[in-house]
């Protein structure tokens, strides 16, 4: 397994779901600017770290928001929800320790054969 991409890490975020909401939501957007004929819709995705304790367990609150207008005003709706990941000595973001024990063991693997030299 290769190390997760920035888009592989949220299509983990609350199983998928994440990623499917804000779809929708751009959407309904983009619909609500088209059919009321206003010039401003808003989506906003913001992401919360927060380290659980002394552990490699880092907790993203994931919020999606969006506005659209309507023919009396806007709508706004927000959800949230929260998606435990391990953290990688990188940085990078494994949705468990065994994945992230894998890679980062076979980096240190491909580092400690990539500096050897053959003599003949």
């Amino acid at each position: 397994m290769a190390k997760p991409t920035a888009v592989e890490t949220l299509e983990e975020m609350s199983q998928g779901q994440l990623l499917l909401k804000l779809e929708a939501v751009m959407k309904k957007v983009t619909a609500g600017l088209l059919t009321r004929e206003k010039s401003k819709g808003k989506v906003s995705l913001t992401l919360e770290y927060e380290r659980n304790g002394s552990s490699d367990s880092i907790q993203i609150k994931h919020k999606l928001a969006y506005s659209v207008p309507t023919l009396t005003g806007t709508l706004s709706e927000d959800s949230v929800d929260v998606t435990s990941f391990i953290g990688g000595v990188d940085g990078t973001l494994y949705i468990s320790s065994r994945d992230r024990d894998e890679e980062e063991a076979r980096s240190l693997s491909h580092k400690s054969t990539s500096g050897l030299v053959t003599h003949e």
